[in-house]
């Protein structure tokens, strides 16, 4: 403890100072932890800076807050889940639902004693455990879970719950994500029939547009223009982060048409008042009934694309409707207009012909 300066291999001091002070206890043996930091260039602030951290250990000592207390991952999962930095997430939701899963399988393990093996293990039991799909969880699924405890443990020590973060040794599962299923035209007429009447909409509207099922089911009146003929995306309701505008497909806006607009914050596809739910089951269970093997609610988007690349629609203007972010060389020298992308979903509802035929 004190405050010194690293020697170069002549033995002669180089470099900034660097101050050593005790920092916090080991939960379970007392012992003092203690931390290093970069004071800089000048000794006299360096021994100001230590004397200020000393002081500050003193008063955590009489406040009793010189120990951390045990705790549960459990206990750890649901303080995580209360800090403000988390709750203002998009994507929150997706973490209380990652956080069950966790709790389910390691909740009662004190949190100081999680270690690498223990989460390779768990890791290795949810790849055989099934999901509510029926099959195996996919490496991708098991990797989301593990950057969740990964930060979890990033914030826990920041704020000096935890000692150590124990994913920093396992290394994230190889994911094959990659998927070529094409719905065909054919194939989304068979499966349109076979949808729940309040499904056909918005997986319609996937189908022609190329959005994500989330930001479909997502929409409000607010979002739609019905002038233009556009779906308005701000940036808090897209994957990328970035605004965009989807032109709306000729069977889509006569649906509309029929619809109460009348309250820009309500919900374009609802059932009985509410916001649709997650509509994968349904749709594997209508793909099944049409007689479509391996397709998921997501290869929707990817057919989008692929249609359209086989009918000669340019890259750029696609992934100006789709909102991907990829190529950006490619983007940098093809400038697309709002008249193009509008063609472009034209087109798409033109290859497919009606659904509802």
């Amino acid at each position: 403890m004190g405050i010194f300066r690293f020697k170069d291999k002549n033995g002669r001091p180089h470099g900034p100072w660097l101050i050593q002070y005790p920092h916090r206890r080991d939960p379970v043996t007392g012992r003092v932890i203690y931390t290093t930091r970069t004071a800089g260039p000048s000794k006299r602030v360096a021994q100001r800076m230590l004397a200020k951290m000393l002081l500050e250990w003193e008063q955590r000592k009489v406040r009793g807050q010189d120990r951390v207390k045990p705790q549960t991952v459990a206990q750890l999962t649901d303080w995580y889940l209360s800090l403000p930095e988390v709750r203002a997430k998009r994507s929150y939701e997706d973490d209380v639902q990652r956080v069950k899963m966790i709790k389910a399988e390691l909740g009662s393990l004190m949190a100081h004693e999680l270690d690498a093996k223990a989460l390779t293990n768990w890791r290795a039991r949810m790849l055989q455990k099934k999901s509510s799909f029926g099959r195996p969880y996919a490496p991708g699924t098991v990797n989301r879970l593990m950057d969740t405890i990964k930060r979890m443990y990033n914030l826990a020590q920041r704020d000096g719950l935890q000692e150590r973060n124990p994913c920093w040794k396992v290394r994230a599962l190889p994911e094959n994500n990659q998927r070529d299923r094409v719905v065909t035209p054919e194939e989304f007429r068979a499966l349109f029939r076979e949808l729940a009447p309040y499904a056909r909409m918005p997986i319609l509207t996937a189908y022609l547009t190329g959005m994500r099922i989330g930001e479909v089911l997502s929409l409000t009146w607010a979002q739609v223009d019905q002038t233009t003929g556009m779906f308005d995306l701000p940036r808090a309701k897209t994957k990328t982060n970035q605004p965009r505008l989807v032109p709306i497909p000729g069977p889509v806006l006569e649906w509309l048409a029929k619809q109460d607009s009348s309250d820009p914050q309500g919900w374009v596809f609802q059932r009985d008042g509410q916001p649709l739910g997650n509509l994968g089951k349904g749709f594997k269970s209508a793909c099944q009934r049409a007689g479509i093997p391996a397709a998921v609610i997501h290869d929707l988007r990817h057919s989008f694309v692929t249609l359209l690349r086989r009918a000669g629609v340019e890259r750029s203007i696609i992934m100006k409707v789709t909102g991907h972010q990829t190529d950006k060389m490619f983007d940098r020298y093809n400038k697309v207009d709002l008249e193009e992308t509008t063609q472009a979903v034209g087109q798409m509802a033109d290859i497919c012909g009606s659904a509802q035929d």
